[in-house]
């Protein structure tokens, strides 16, 4: 562990071989932007009104262009960037990500564009000292020290920032730093029990029990049909979800020239699982809430071992008609 006074320098120094990409003020919201001075950086916002997932995943991007019978990759160049300040329920749902868009084996999809740009991104991490009311990370095992997935971890204190590289890619990256060796770092520790004693606690149970049980045995449950109705299906909640990855493809054409792009998409649209045919295998809202909640705390439980959501509270932030997904799963452990 290495202790810095002013993390400009840090900013400083690895902008040198990249550019910076962290939360920047557009009017009265924060986004992750290209920022070219330390000091444009929003350091006070704990979360952006979206995730980073952008920077890996764009919300509408080009696959291909096609021409007769040719296709021609797009030429738009992928920079080294740093991703900085990114808070740890953030960084999990980088880590999501990953596992759905560069799965292991010869048989895992392995997405070329997502591949690309998460090779070339040095994921630097903020531990977040004060939490938000609306957070609940610890309740699907994140907390918000947690430093895993990032390459560099910063940790404020009182007199400045340790600084812990959890991967080979960080610790090449902070090679010529001018830093400060630190061997006692149990201070760290009293810091992480007093941040998440802010976090609001619910009993979700841990992935190989609880909630993941209880949603199995809930499919017919007429318990989605008391959840559904305020929902609008705006589609807000994936959007702004660290973790949410489903999109959809469209070609666009004028005689024998085209291009083929990708949208994100939302399980809860009417028209996401509307077939060619004209059948739809989820109608109605309570069926798609019933998958959203499902494919959040029992079917990635399933498949990966984790909780898909990541306790960051943006979709209840933004949600406007005020639901709720934590307190919606919490309201499942408890129906009967």
């Amino acid at each position: 562990m290495i202790k810095i006074n002013d993390l400009r320098t840090l900013f400083e120094h690895l902008k040198r071989e990249s550019q910076i990409v962290g939360l920047k003020k557009d009017g009265s919201r924060y986004f992750y932007q290209v920022i070219d001075l330390y000091d444009d950086w929003e350091s006070s916002v704990l979360l952006g009104n979206f995730s980073p997932k952008e920077v890996f995943f764009p919300q509408d991007e080009v696959l291909f262009y096609f021409k007769a019978q040719k296709t021609i990759l797009p030429k738009d160049e992928v920079k080294p960037n740093v991703l900085w300040g990114v808070r740890p329920c953030d960084i999990a749902g980088i880590g999501e990500l990953e596992r759905m868009f560069n799965q292991e084996g010869e048989e895992g999809y392995k997405d070329p564009y997502f591949i690309q740009r998460f090779d070339k991104t040095l994921i630097v991490g903020l531990a977040c000292t004060e939490p938000w009311p609306s957070c609940f990370c610890t309740s699907v095992e994140g907390s918000p020290y947690k430093s895993e997935g990032a390459d560099i971890f910063i940790y404020p204190t009182e007199d400045g920032y340790l600084i812990e590289t959890p991967s080979k890619k960080g610790e090449a990256a902070i090679e010529g730093l001018d830093v400060e060796e630190v061997g006692d770092v149990s201070q760290l520790e009293v810091d992480r029990r007093r941040a998440e004693s802010k976090i609001k606690k619910y009993e979700f149970g841990s992935v190989t029990g609880g909630i993941a049980d209880k949603l199995k045995q809930m499919i017919d449950s007429s318990f989605w049909d008391s959840i559904h109705s305020a929902c609008i299906g705006c589609g807000t909640c994936a959007f702004v979800c660290p973790s949410c990855h489903c999109f959809d493809v469209s070609d666009a054409s004028r005689g024998a020239r085209g291009l083929r792009s990708r949208q994100w998409d939302s399980c809860l649209y009417e028209g996401y699982t509307l077939e060619t045919s004209g059948h739809n295998p989820r109608p109605s809202g309570s069926q798609r809430w019933r998958q959203r909640l499902n494919h959040k705390f029992n079917y990635f439980v399933e498949v990966f071992g984790m909780y898909q959501c990541l306790g960051c509270g943006r979709c209840g932030r933004a949600c406007p008609v005020n639901i709720n997904i934590a307190e919606i799963a919490a309201k499942a452990i408890s129906w009967e």
